[in-house]
């Protein structure tokens, strides 16, 4: 190879590697949610956990005793959605990719709209949102919103996943579907018909 042939395929590489980090998350999204399952309580008073820098929404499944999909799924302000795939995924570890204007605009709306810290912390329903969830060995969700104030980790139940009715208006499969976890966990362990399978 000539040094002129390798500075122009050096130059490429170059624009390529460049093009492609400004498509991916920046280090800035390379911590982890924190450690939450149903069996890892959350903090249930004083101040709230400091969440990470411009998270919309990070939100974990968990299996209990039974056969569903254990992953977690973040998505940032820029459009940085980083999905962290567990147990009975397609695929395991990490892979990220960019939402649209639009999508952000939709992910933001449904929080605003199924998500309410008045419930979710209230005392009237508080108590069914708390950490770990009250459900002996079910699959669980752990839900973070901090845009729509929920800056301390809330659990509950996937009742979906027993066919019986979602909480919260069965917004963490409304997530799923619009952050498109499908395409990496599948739907083999997942409720059909919901949160794009």
């Amino acid at each position: 190879m000539t040094l002129e042939k390798w500075n122009r395929s050096r130059g490429l590489g170059v624009l390529l590697v460049g093009w492609m980090a400004g498509m991916g998350c920046t280090s800035a999204h390379l911590h982890p949610l924190p450690t939450l399952s149903n069996d890892f309580p959350a903090p249930t008073g004083g101040a709230a956990s400091e969440p990470h820098e411009g998270l919309i929404v990070g939100m974990r499944r968990t299996q209990g005793d039974t056969f569903t999909s254990a992953y977690s799924i973040q998505a940032y302000s820029d459009g940085c959605v980083v999905y962290e795939g567990r147990d009975l995924v397609e695929s395991q570890g990490r892979h990220e990719f960019r939402l649209t204007e639009a999508q952000l605009g939709h992910l933001r709306k449904l929080l605003t709209t199924h998500v309410r810290t008045e419930e979710v912390y209230g005392d009237a329903e508080g108590r069914h949102y708390a950490c770990p969830h009250g459900e002996l060995n079910a699959p669980g969700i752990v839900l973070l919103a901090p845009e729509v104030g929920v800056t301390r980790p809330i659990c509950y139940p996937d009742y979906a996943s027993m066919a019986y009715p979602s909480m919260l208006g069965g917004v963490d499969y409304a997530i799923d579907e619009v952050l498109g976890s499908a395409r990496w966990t599948g739907c083999k362990h997942r409720v059909t018909g919901l949160g794009g399978c």
